[in-house]
């Protein structure tokens, strides 16, 4: 099984990027150098970590929806907390984009070769599911705590949400403190669940950087990606 993990497109992001990165004001080469990929490579799926769009509206998840649909393999996402800036962004994502949502909500887990991948919104604050464009207070509520035991439980598993579940360390960016950490009560639920449900690699986004970093056996993995370079 060879698989490709992606984040943070933020299709129809019209402002200056984040840091290092640039605007995907015209996303079209982008994703015609990722479909040159998956082909060269041979890759299955793609999972998707989230910050799909940039303001969670109809229009934008559209624009996605073509974009993903033009790739030659499926794509399996997650939401982050700029597809979240509408109470209703949730509900819209299976509706506008159910190829990325197969089992219709945001939510779900899904089993490919002998191996679980469950897919949990990143919760920002109150209420669940909304981002209000200023809480960072990333969170897991009771709906993903019941898709994590729903289903076998005896699976290898692999966990992918949006926020990073640990901060880039001090040797990867020369700084004096851990950059872009999470709450610290999250990085410790993230943790604890992945040694409870046999999860080994917790795959994510958010903070626009290439992380690799292993705590008691767990594996969490972020990635970047250059508009315009491609993977």
């Amino acid at each position: 099984m060879r698989f490709l993990l992606i984040s943070d497109t933020h299709i129809g992001n019209p402002r200056p990027g984040y840091h290092h990165q640039e605007p995907l004001s015209e996303p079209g080469p982008l994703f015609h150098a990722l479909g040159k990929f998956v082909r060269e490579n041979k890759v299955e799926f793609i999972c998707h970590a989230g910050d799909i769009i940039d303001d969670g509206s109809r229009e934008q998840m559209r624009l996605a929806a073509k974009l993903f649909g033009s790739l030659p393999c499926p794509t399996y996402a997650v939401t982050g907390n700029h597809d979240l800036m509408f109470p209703e962004s949730a509900e819209w994502f299976p509706e506008e984009l159910p190829a990325l949502f197969p089992e219709g909500t945001t939510d779900y887990f899904l089993i490919r070769e002998g191996i679980r991948f469950d897919f949990l919104t990143a919760n920002w604050g109150h209420p669940p599911a909304f981002w209000d464009g200023e809480c960072l207070d990333s969170n897991f509520q009771q709906k993903q705590l019941d898709i994590l035991n729903s289903g076998p439980q005896d699976l290898p598993r692999i966990m992918i949400t949006h926020s990073p579940v640990c901060g880039v360390p001090t040797d990867q960016t020369g700084f004096p403190e851990i950059y872009h950490a999470p709450p610290e009560q999250f990085e410790k639920t993230a943790f604890k669940l992945a040694k409870q449900k046999n999860i080994s690699l917790i795959l994510g986004g958010h903070n626009h950087l290439n992380l690799c970093v292993t705590k008691d056996g767990i594996s969490a993995v972020t990635v970047f990606c250059v508009p315009g370079n491609a993977v």
